[in-house]
């Protein structure tokens, strides 16, 4: 095969043999990538059913988009072959990394956690592996973990599914007479699997379970001198661990396996959360205490327990309100919006929660609203054990809804102890509008804004109208109307006629309310659109001045002085931004490019690990960020990880094929790795989308290497003035 063509991939080496069939590595011509290419065996491809069964798994696997399993991009013919196409793993697996000898007892979690992080997302779509061991797993040299094969094994025990007990007898005693292979197998098949019988989740934990043993011992937790003798050691024998004379294993650790490998499914793990959370308690114990500020929170999304499904915008209007109404304290650090939401329909444990946002309490809550009533019951809760600090329930007419936010950010500041200033207690009991209508409509409108699609942005416009129309003296709606006509015009629609809006829109709230850092931050989004630097520059400082915790002021202050080429000011406001919100991970991101383009590479360097930690984190909540890949992908770059940082880059693409954010910032990502004509037809295609701004490309030093390409400069002719864009 090697030097062969299937298709567009060229046959460069094998690389071994898989659960079904042979493994090249190959080059995909077409996207300029390096694959994984697995035959299928003639007698599965030959055989109808089993092809049928086959396609089916490849395309549920194709789905599963996770950075702990290996992608499934394709299932392809050619050449009288079936073959899959998958992303290509460059490491070592776990069984060559067991072969030096046992692991150290402080790398086992985080490489645990990982493979309990995949087989979670497969499990989640019903998807089971069956034939999980460490030559299953690779470890990339970043340390990344991936699994290998999964529920390839499914296809290949597609026969014994189909038939009776005794049909399933037999295709195991036919796996025994392959030494060499199937032992490695049947060392880590759950009892149920090795007998035939039906197979759920707790059947990989099983084999998870003698894959954990292994990394700990370097032994296999089933042996024997054959293959029959393995599994009678699996049906009837104890692990390794437990004969006398085996060296012992530390207690934790001992724990989790013991309770993994039980017999009985319904002695196991019922599921991978409990087992993440024991895993990452040994980490906590052996590491010291996580530095969370003891005066920080973050509130979740409040659940919706009225009649009507529909209301959940009023439950996460009021959580949203709360943690603006928490941000105004000063002594007080709160998690953004947008991480903490990010944990929404997901039944995480509140303490890991904590962890992953690094704070100290979380607040939970419910909201039920019926008819003119309105019931909120709240708690709020340490990271440290889950211990409630303060809970409270409110009966109120639908009228007190302010009163009823003031109330719980006061009582949160009261339990952790922070003393509020005159100005912040005023800043928290600001009601802002007395129209009961116009608020709905105001939430109603952040509902749609949050969907960020062109026609959730042109919704939302339309009720933040709506709302000031009812109440021209609101505050929030303005502001509200201000931010939506801006992503319009970033985004979709870079008409004259969104840039009069938030002009409109922006003087409208500052009149209103010249107090408010918000009011002056808007005031500097319609500068900036308005081609005005200076002003811009001017706005977004008073609004820093005002709150020195509002992240949009340094984050957009800096993306003014990006298009003005004062790259030094730029790098300064967003190192703020990002110690604004260290949960953030933009301003990490854009950084990495500016530090390179300045020649900072040690700071570059650093900014693009604080970057990848803070994304990864991420999509572990949001594994469809396109921002995240595609602002990932240069920090891998930067840090010379070239296959990660080009298939970050087209993770991005796959997400959001049609966004001119996206299309533009991948262009990027190329010109990093030198892919000049992708990268100049991305920008071409961005540019149709709608989206265009000449100032920043003019100034973006990720530009640099195209400055004189005569398509770019077209692109600019294309584009207008700097004024104009």
């Amino acid at each position: 095969m090697i030097g062969s063509k299937l298709a567009h991939y060229e046959i460069r080496e094998r690389l071994g043999r898989g659960g079904m069939g042979e493994v090249f590595r190959a080059f995909d011509t077409r996207l300029e990538r390096e694959v994984a290419v697995k035959l299928i065996p003639p007698e599965v491809a030959s055989d109808p059913e089993r092809i049928a069964r086959f396609e089916r798994e490849a395309r549920a696997l194709a789905a599963l988009q996770h950075q702990n399993i290996a992608t499934i991009y394709g299932f392809e013919q050619a050449a009288g072959c079936r073959f899959l196409v998958m992303e290509l793993v460059d490491g070592e697996s776990l069984a060559e990394r067991i072969a030096r000898g046992p692991i150290a007892t402080e790398e086992i979690p985080a490489i645990a956690v990982q493979i309990i992080d995949g087989l979670a997302a497969a499990h989640a779509k019903a998807i089971i592996h069956r034939d999980l061991k460490p030559a299953n797993l690779m470890v990339t040299r970043e340390g990344r973990v991936k699994v290998l094969d999964f529920g390839l094994a499914t296809v290949a025990a597609a026969a014994a599914d189909r038939g009776s007990d005794d049909d399933a007898t037999a295709t195991l005693a036919s796996q025994l007479t392959e030494i060499g292979t199937a032992v490695g197998t049947i060392a880590y098949m759950s009892p149920e699997q090795a007998l035939g019988r039906p197979v759920d989740a707790r059947s990989d934990l099983f084999s998870f379970g003698a894959v954990l043993f292994e990394m700990a011992t370097g032994r296999r937790a089933f042996i024997g001198p054959t293959p029959a003798a393995v599994l009678d050691s699996l049906l009837r024998g104890d692990p390794a661990r437990l004969e006398p004379g085996a060296a012992p294993l530390p207690p934790e650790i001992a724990a989790i396996i013991e309770r993994l490998l039980q017999r009985d499914p319904e002695r196991r793990y019922s599921g991978a959360a409990s087992l993440r959370a024991d895993l990452e308690a040994i980490t906590r114990a052996r590491q010291p205490a996580l530095r969370q500020p003891s005066g920080s929170v973050a509130v979740l999304p409040f659940a919706n327990l009225s009649p009507d499904p529909e209301n959940q915008y009023f439950a996460d209007g009021m959580a949203d309100e709360i943690i603006g109404a928490l941000s105004k304290i000063e002594a007080l650090r709160v998690a953004s919006r947008t991480s903490s939401f990010a944990f929404k329909d997901r039944r995480e444990d509140v303490r890991e929660i904590a962890r992953a946002l690094n704070v100290a309490t979380v607040l939970e809550g419910s909201v039920r609203r019926s008819g003119r009533r309105l019931r909120v019951a709240v708690q709020l809760v340490t990271a440290q054990d889950g211990f409630q600090l303060w809970s409270s329930r409110f009966d109120r007419d639908l009228e007190d809804v302010f009163a009823v936010q003031d109330e719980i950010a006061a009582s949160i500041a009261d339990a952790l102890r922070v003393v509020l200033t005159p100005e912040e207690r005023q800043a928290i009991q600001r009601v802002p509008t007395a129209n009961l209508a116009a608020y709905d409509l105001y939430l109603r409108g952040r509902a749609e804004l949050r969907k960020l699609t062109e026609e959730s942005i042109v919704q939302a416009q339309h009720l933040f109208r709506r709302a000031t129309e009812l109440d021209p003296g609101f505050t929030p709606a303005w502001l509200g109307l201000t931010e939506a006509a801006m992503w319009s015009y970033q985004w979709f629609d870079r008409s004259a006629r969104n840039v009069a809006v938030v002009v409109e829109a922006s003087e409208r709230a500052l009149a209103i309310a010249p107090e408010l850092a918000e009011a002056h931050a808007a005031r500097g989004m319609a500068a900036w659109l308005q081609g005005d630097a200076a002003a811009a520059v001017e706005a977004f400082e008073t609004a820093q001045g005002i709150d020195p915790k509002l992240w949009e002021a340094p984050f957009f202050l800096a993306r003014v002085h990006v298009t003005q080429g004062r790259l030094e000011d730029a790098v300064r406001c967003f190192w703020r931004a990002a110690e604004i919100r260290p949960e953030d991970y933009q301003a990490a991101g854009i950084l990495t490019g500016l530090l390179r383009s300045l020649g900072r590479r040690e700071e570059a360097r650093k900014a693009a690990r604080l970057g990848i930690e803070i994304i990864e984190r991420h999509l572990r909540l949001d594994p469809a960020d396109a921002r995240a890949y595609y602002l990932g992908a240069g920090c891998h770059s930067e840090l010379g990880n070239r296959e990660l940082a080009l298939g970050w880059a087209r993770k991005a693409l796959e997400i959001s094929p049609r966004d001119g954010a996206v299309l533009y910032n991948v262009a990027c990502d190329f010109l990093h790795e030198g892919l000049v004509e992708e990268a100049l037809e991305l920008l071409e295609r961005a540019a149709a989308t709608g989206w265009g701004n000449r100032a920043w490309l003019e100034h973006d030093p990720d530009m640099d290497p195209i400055r004189d390409h005569p398509r770019f400069r077209a692109l600019l002719d294309r584009m207008g003035s700097p004024a104009d864009s």
